[in-house]
């Protein structure tokens, strides 16, 4: 091996080492701060290495992998990777939605191409961490760092911990908690391992000081799935010694006697729940309310139905990566409306995987655990029991906390480093660096300088087109988003989402929602010229337009555009941007309802009617939707129907009190004197309002009581003496005959 390629070898490993580094990373100049600058950080330090390790592995065959072991043995990890890697590939191709299922989002950044980095990832820690020295050095750094993100945890909490009386849930550099408990979930599991490998009492110490450091951490993030699968790993582990630790008597009956403890532990905690002891901790208490009437819970569960219809679909290869939107949409249970109504994930990994990449993808994720146990459970195996059981405790905890939640890049870099390390023991370090002839292996090849310096001349070409395209191109784009975002003229903020769409990148379709959000706000907002909201107008057209061309099948962008269209007074252009979504979603009703309003303004009443009655038979008991029904209905001249509706939404919701939709319902109707009687109790439950007294003068003057509008009025102007000039001018023109209404 060259001397260059030796150093080379070095670099590498010291990349490697910045890795667990990449959790601390946040980016606040980019937008999603907690995700992009991670995923960012880890695709352009991967590729880095990646090619270093190319140029490397010319020059040291030492480094370079192969499919079987000495002696012939297959290399099953390896092979069960690159399949699970081939099959996300074919279900990319083969998805509904090629292009999001690569790039992803950057609320996620996700999608194969961050699982073609983290396969890049994985093949450099198995090629380059060839010692028990190296993977020393690489835990010693992991579990360093988990140190610094429970001193930030520890800060946040100093932080936090006045600021309200419910639960602080920490979330430190990793922005959510849930990324910050499955972190420290995995990192406890590790220095406990650290720490029974050690033979020395002060080492021990430092490990299981910060082993509390990290259970603590954990605990504060509240994180139910993580806690529960924490409480799994540990009785999975203390179980396995208990059953196989026949060997080891004193350790056997340690395990049983700490079995019996946790359950005890668990079974109090659940059987006390609804002690003052318990629900006095916030924790404790989200920990133990968990049933199937909870919100949380039953979203799950319809959501988890909805995958399922998805599946049965397309079962072999899925939907692709990043497109279970696709499916929620098109599958949405109505009972869902009191929920977040754009889910991207099931919350169930296994769900994911059969809805990204259908079975064979469910079965491929599956295989790594499933080589993984059996390096650790085979007769061969060279773990020890406490090893054993250990990491077994560790890979049940974290799929534990996987059925309520997906992965992230976090959680991958310590998922991958595990099955890498388990990997190198069970192999003993074979890498095939020493494989028979059988097996295709050359023993010293030799290759040229001169083509050495032509490779390496390639591969640099290749990692600057990919650090361009992959990286700096999208990343540009994210700054100039956030830039946007964050200005405040109207018309800079216009020319800086102008410069995001001209870099036609993933986060184009990002910064369309954008647009049409920070837009819609701008026409309506009434203070705002019509020169500048005519341009707002245009700019968003022009965007929204080429966008949807390339992109026609995407629900958010097709139903923020047809609102933000209605909203600015085009309701026929905004009409078949809704019918489209309608198509791709037909039972989600904020869709329909927004078809209602646009029906409306065109003045179709039969077809705001029909919008609205389908809403609300979607699911009755959904107070918006029997509002908007009974407003329909009114306005379609089903008087009587509509007062009915009404008398059933004042019945089943008392303490709402008077609502806009009941006033305009009833006014629809021409019935003003149930719209005075409703003024009159609003203005009796908030007498102080100068606009109540507004509202209460015009309901006066729809039934011709012209005194005791004339009087409303007076009473507004002497609450706010600002609306002289306006009362003044009503008060007059009622006082001479006149009508302002009626203009």
């Amino acid at each position: 091996m060259s001397t260059g390629a030796k150093w080379l070898e070095r670099i590498i490993f010291g990349g490697l080492l910045l890795t667990p580094f990449v959790p601390l990373i946040v980016a606040n100049s980019l937008f999603f701060p907690y995700i992009t600058g991670k995923a960012f950080a880890f695709r352009i330090l991967i590729e880095v290495l990646f090619a270093l390790y190319l140029i490397a592995a010319l020059g040291n065959p030492a480094l370079r992998l192969r499919w079987r072991l000495s002696e012939g043995r297959r290399d099953y990890l390896l092979i069960l990777a690159a399949a699970f890697l081939l099959v996300l590939i074919l279900a990319t191709i083969f998805g509904v939605d090629a292009y999001r299922s690569f790039w992803s989002n950057y609320e996620r950044m996700d999608g194969l191409i961050s699982y073609l980095h983290l396969a890049a990832y994985f093949w450099l820690l198995v090629a380059v961490l060839r010692s028990e020295s190296a993977w020393r050095w690489f835990w010693h750094f992991s579990v360093g760092v988990s140190v610094i993100v429970v001193v930030m945890a520890i800060a946040e909490f100093g932080r936090l911990a006045g600021t309200s009386t419910s639960a602080v849930r920490l979330a430190g550099a990793f922005g959510n908690p849930i990324y910050l408990a499955v972190y420290m979930l995995v990192q406890a599991f590790v220095t406990a391992w650290l720490a029974l490998r050690s033979r020395l009492r002060s080492q021990q110490l430092v490990y299981g000081l910060i082993i509390v450091g990290q259970l603590w951490t954990l605990y504060h993030t509240a994180t139910r799935s993580a806690l529960l699968g924490l409480a799994a790993g540990v009785l999975v582990a203390v179980a396995a010694l208990a059953i196989f630790g026949r060997q080891y008597r004193r350790a056997r009956r340690l395990a049983a006697v700490a079995l019996l403890v946790l359950l005890a532990l668990g079974g109090g905690l659940w059987f006390g729940r609804d002690s003052r002891l318990v629900q006095s901790q916030p924790v404790l208490a989200r920990l133990t309310n968990i049933s199937l009437q909870d919100a949380t819970t039953r979203h799950r569960l319809l959501n988890w139905g909805m995958a399922g219809k998805g599946f049965r679909e397309r079962p072999l290869l899925g939907w692709g990566p990043e497109n279970y939107p696709t499916v929620f949409n098109q599958y949405y249970n109505p009972r869902l409306y009191d929920a977040e109504q754009w889910f991207d994930r099931t919350h169930n990994i296994f769900l994911d995987w059969l809805v990204s990449a259908g079975f064979l993808g469910l079965l491929g994720y599956l295989s790594l655990f499933a080589v993984a146990f059996w390096y650790l459970w085979r007769r061969s195996s060279v773990f020890d029991l406490t090893e054993r059981c250990l990491f077994t405790g560790l890979f049940v905890a974290y799929l534990f906390h996987n059925l309520f939640v997906f992965d992230n890049l976090t959680s991958y870099l310590l998922f991958f480093a595990l099955l890498g390390y388990l990997h190198f023991r069970a192999t003993g370090g074979d890498l095939s660096t020493t494989a028979p002839a059988s097996a295709g292996a050359v023993a010293n090849p030799t290759v040229s300088s001169r083509r050495q310096l032509l490779f390496a001349a390639g591969v640099v070409l290749l990692l600057m087109v990919g650090l361009y395209s992959l990286n700096f191109q999208p990343l540009r784009a994210n700054r100039l988003l956030l830039r946007a975002l964050a200005s405040q003229s109207t018309l800079e903020r216009l020319g800086w989402f102008e410069k995001v769409a001209a870099y036609r990148t993933f986060g184009t379709i990002e910064m369309g929602e954008q647009l049409l959000s920070d837009a819609s706000s701008i026409v309506r907002a009434s203070e705002v010229p019509a020169v500048l909201k005519s341009q707002v107008v245009t700019a968003v057209k022009k965007e929204l337009d080429a966008q949807l061309a390339e992109t026609p099948d995407h629900l958010r962008l097709q139903l923020f555009y047809g609102a933000f269209l209605r909203a600015a007074g085009e309701p026929a252009a905004a009409l078949p941007h809704l019918e489209k979504a309608r198509a791709l979603s037909p039972t989600k009703q904020t869709i329909l309802f927004e078809l209602v309003f646009t029906y409306n303004q065109l003045n179709d009443k039969a077809k705001a009617l029909a919008a609205a009655k389908t809403a609300y038979e979607l699911l009755p008991e959904f107070i918006e939707a029997k509002r908007i029904y009974a407003l329909a209905l009114a306005q379609a001249g089903e008087r009587a129907e509509a007062e009915k509706l009404l008398q059933e939404l004042n019945a089943a919701t008392p303490e709402a009190g008077v609502t806009d939709a009941e006033i305009n319902t009833y006014a629809a109707a021409g019935r003003y004197d149930k719209v005075l009687e409703l003024w009159q109790k609003r203005v009796a439950q908030k007498p102080d309002d100068p606009q109540y007294r507004f509202s209460l003068a015009a309901a006066y003057l729809y039934n011709d009581r012209r005194a005791e509008a004339v009087a409303e009025l007076r009473e507004a102007l002497r609450l706010e003496p600002r609306l002289k000039e306006q009362a003044e001018k009503l008060i007059a023109e009622i006082e001479s005959g006149g009508n302002p209404l009626k203009k």
